[in-house]
């Protein structure tokens, strides 16, 4: 889910983040369920202590930066999507958001097996948030299962 949450708040398009996914609850929820009105489902938990768990901490890092840097700049709100050549096409979602000669990048492994992938056209970039991915050459990244990083492309 957090490979997921990153490709949501930087792909083209309106992020929605499901209730209690900034939480990575676990609980089954509806989500037109409330304390008040739970019928069949539980409403989502809010208790501080399902706030701090280190997957909370983890996810609610990666939504407020990501969200940050969308209301701080056009790029995440106005930017092209262009998709990117790369050697694990198998595995591999990358793209870019270009605007007005700025980009970000986004490359996440979709799959339960770590690989390593060679972006086309990508030399320089700087993590703004990952999990799992390190970069091992410019433009190369080794990813983890579920690995992701959104970065400036430089």
């Amino acid at each position: 889910m957090d490979l997921i949450t990153a490709m949501n708040l930087t792909i083209d398009g309106a992020p929605m983040l499901y209730c209690g996914n900034e939480l990575c609850d676990t609980t089954t929820v509806n989500m037109f369920a409330n304390r008040f009105h739970p019928g069949i489902y539980s409403a989502t938990p809010r208790s501080e202590d399902m706030k701090n768990t280190p997957q909370a901490q983890r996810r609610q890092h990666i939504i407020r930066t990501l969200n940050a840097l969308r209301r701080e700049d056009v790029l995440l709100r106005e930017g092209k999507t262009e998709w990117l050549e790369h050697n694990c096409p198998e595995n591999v979602i990358a793209f870019r958001r270009v605007y007005e000669g700025r980009s970000i990048l986004f490359v996440g492994n979709l799959r339960g097996e770590a690989c390593c992938v060679t972006l086309s056209d990508v030399t320089t970039a700087d993590v703004i948030v990952s999990g799992g991915a390190k970069e091992s050459a410019p433009g190369a990244y080794a990813l983890e299962p579920y690995g992701f990083a959104v970065l400036w492309e430089q």
